[in-house]
């Protein structure tokens, strides 16, 4: 199994967020997905303890999993959530250009992640 990199990348929030980012396991991939943690100190691990960063990449997904400003080991911002989305979306898009860009969010991040489409310069063609 292929591991994890840990990435970190700047936001308009006034933060620089960390992620960890995973290539699929196999196989080519078909997107690439950011996943946007809920609100406690799990952070981005919510997605690695409950197996849904693991399955995504078993089913060829390049998957960005990052601490929102504030949270896990991203430096403090502003309240301005939607700016971290649109951060990590924006590297994804940066690091693989030519893989359309998905977002996953739990609760919190699910709320921001929506708000994030409102942005112009997002770079999400879908969400869950």
């Amino acid at each position: 199994m292929q591991t994890w990199e840990r990435v970190a990348f700047d936001s308009t929030s006034g933060a620089r967020l960390v992620g960890l980012l995973g290539l699929p396991i196999s196989g080519t991939p078909t997107a690439a997905v950011v996943l946007a943690h809920p609100m406690g100190v799990a952070a981005k691990g919510f997605w690695l303890k409950h197996g849904h960063a693991e399955l995504f990449r078993r089913h060829r997904f390049t998957v960005l999993a990052f601490d929102f400003n504030g949270f896990g080991e991203s430096a403090s911002g502003s309240f301005d959530y939607p700016a971290d989305v649109v951060a990590a979306s924006e590297y994804l898009k940066r690091r693989f250009p030519t893989l359309p860009v998905v977002g996953v969010g739990a609760s919190f991040g699910a709320g921001y992640m929506i708000c994030a489409l409102e942005r112009q310069n997002h770079s999400l063609e879908a969400v869950v």
